[in-house]
């Protein structure tokens, strides 16, 4: 599995959440749904129905946030702010992952069982071209990122803060005091790269974004 993440020169993974979700997140990780209903634990959450069926397990991107969930949470409240994390690699080989080559919710996710969605060739699916869908040759999107915007890593358990390497914020986030309780052990950057849609997003439908 590093051979693949290394040759497909997939530098970090990504995880996008609200504000107020961070100063647990620096602490305890990036846990789970189900964990955190278990523990009592006060949260925030994005997606009510987790349609995908494992609460059990936290969802990110690699190398690009899936800008059309992300956009859609943002839209709902532009009051609201939010973050984007980036995270170590290494997750995909040292965590329970299962690999969703489009949304994890969709039918063409969910008719795969669980267990064909581990490992390295299920990763590799991520990286290919499929059926009814624009091609990487031409959307001309990097090597690193998967073919579908809207793919999927679910990993099962709690992602611990060390695996966290940097904290993205938009530019016109002005800060406050949250962060002098918050123990900085990355990163933060005001960038708003990971706020805008992928670059190839005017050859998948519903392609109007703002930050």
């Amino acid at each position: 599995m590093r051979t693949a993440v290394e040759n497909l020169q997939v530098s970090h993974l990504v995880h996008f959440t609200r504000l107020e979700n961070l100063e647990g997140i620096m602490r305890q990780g990036i846990r789970t749904r189900y964990d955190l209903d278990n523990s009592g634990t006060g949260y925030i959450y994005n997606d009510d129905l987790r349609l995908d069926g494992y609460p059990n397990a936290a969802s990110i991107s690699v190398s690009y946030p899936n800008y059309k969930m992300f956009y859609s949470y943002r839209c709902a409240d532009h009051n609201v702010p939010w973050v984007v994390l980036r995270l170590r690699p290494d997750i995909l080989w040292e965590k329970n992952c299962a690999f969703c080559w489009e949304n994890a919710a969709s039918t063409n996710v969910t008719c795969i069982p669980i267990e064909n969605r581990r490992g390295r060739e299920a990763f590799l699916d991520l990286f290919v071209n499929k059926s009814g869908y624009p091609t990487r040759e031409t959307t001309l999107i990097p090597r690193s990122y998967p073919t579908h915007p809207q793919a999927e890593v679910l990993v099962f358990g709690t992602i611990e803060p060390a695996y966290i390497t940097r904290v993205d914020l938009p530019t016109r986030f002005n800060p406050n005091s949250v962060f002098s309780s918050i123990n900085r052990h990355c990163e933060f950057w005001y960038d708003d790269d990971l706020f805008w849609p992928r670059l190839d997003h005017r050859h998948w439908p519903a392609n109007s974004f703002q930050l």
